[in-house]
């Protein structure tokens, strides 16, 4: 038994969205519209279709097929499913390539949000 985890998941299990004080649900809502932003923007600067910034491309190459259907993920712009693992690379290069949160104190917070973006559609998940 772990005593700081059984105490996490409980803290998490028992978290509701009321809980949450407002200053924390709108620095959420900045850097999830700063991440799809930064990964629209990487498309766009390249002048090419979306997300097609060299990092993406290179990240797309490395992105296979998922093994089960369980652990598929979605590339941020498309409604193909690769491996999550690939997925959520290609999303993380595609947010970092322009990363704006740079003022954000403690580091990235981004830097979690291209595997959630690539997980979401393929459970379900809504914005």
């Amino acid at each position: 038994m772990d005593v700081v985890l059984d105490s996490i998941a409980e803290f998490a299990t028992g978290l509701t969205y009321d809980d949450i004080p407002d200053a924390v649900k709108n620095a959420a809502k900045e850097r999830v519209l700063d991440s799809i932003g930064c990964a629209i923007g990487a498309g766009a600067s390249a002048g090419a279709s979306f997300g097609d910034c060299d990092t993406a491309k290179i990240g797309r190459t490395l992105a296979g097929p998922a093994a089960l259907p369980e652990t598929a993920g979605r590339i941020i712009g498309s409604r193909d499913e690769c491996a999550a693992d690939g997925a959520a690379f290609v999303n993380s290069c595609m947010i970092r390539y322009l990363d704006f949160n740079d003022t954000y104190p403690g580091g990235h917070p981004s830097d979690s949000m291209g595997g959630l973006f690539a997980i979401a559609p393929v459970f379900g998940a809504s914005g």
